[in-house]
């Protein structure tokens, strides 16, 4: 399997992520990676929180499974 890189893959679940306030997941052009960032919000969680992150082929479709902890 290849790795993960922006020019494979896309973020299949984008919309959710962004609706969290707190989270950014975005595609890095300069490197072909993608960057998580996290920002200061009022529903930024203070406890052990997962989110996941799906990633998509994009070529195949297939789906690839992730997560982004956050450790307050």
């Amino acid at each position: 399997m290849a790795p993960v890189n922006s020019l494979a893959y896309k973020v299949a679940n984008q919309a959710e992520l962004d609706a969290l306030g707190w989270l950014t997941v975005e595609e890095d052009t300069a490197s072909n990676t993608f960057n998580v960032t996290m920002q200061n919000h009022s529903d930024l969680p203070d406890t052990l929180t997962s989110v996941e992150v799906v990633f998509e082929h994009l070529s195949t479709g297939e789906r690839m499974s992730s997560n982004v902890t956050l450790l307050p």
